[in-house]
């Protein structure tokens, strides 16, 4: 597992290479908002990433963009093309469900895939081959490129306290 500052903001790039980053933009329509990979821009709130963790596994992954309230899901969309159907999308934070958690595993190598709790280790968040969208791939066979992440502190401390919870609803584990 990747260890993040709760308190630090994040650049997410794809691959090694820092020309692309994981974007996530503000809440608009029906409370969600987009998330894709576009050309790096160390200025642009939309590629500052919180890593809040929520236990010894799992993060919360909000943007300074779309601020304490929006955080970085996976969701079933009838209109996706890719096997699963499943594709990330910035989410209001009171879902009621693990599509928000997410595992952050290295592949050995820097990089890291990363997974969600809610579609489990089976899929990878990764960038569509013809385009800047995101899904999540069923293709875990190995190091993809689209699969792998790497991150950089964007040496910028957060020191908000709107950042320092969370507002999603997820099981925690039973106490006998």
């Amino acid at each position: 597992m990747a260890n993040f500052n709760n308190n630090v903001w994040y650049q997410v790039y794809l691959n090694e290479s820092k020309d692309e980053s994981l974007n996530g933009t503000p809440l608009y329509a029906r409370n969600t908002g987009a998330a894709f990979v576009r050309t790096s821009k160390e200025s642009d709130y939309e590629q500052y990433w919180q890593f809040y963790a929520v236990d010894s596994d799992y993060y919360v992954m909000r943007t300074r963009s779309g601020g304490p309230d929006a955080y970085l899901g996976a969701k079933l969309k009838e209109e996706e093309t890719t096997a699963g159907r499943s594709a990330p999308e910035m989410r209001r934070g009171n879902m009621t469900d693990d599509s928000a958690l997410w595992k952050i595993t290295p592949w050995g190598d820097g990089t890291f895939y990363l997974s969600n709790k809610q579609n489990k280790t089976d899929w990878h968040l990764g960038k569509r081959k013809d385009d800047s969208l995101l899904v999540m791939d069923s293709n875990v066979t190995g190091q993809q490129n689209g699969q792998r992440w790497s991150f950089l502190s964007r040496e910028r401390i957060i020191d908000d306290s709107r950042y320092s919870t969370i507002k999603v609803c997820i099981e925690v584990g039973n106490p006998n």
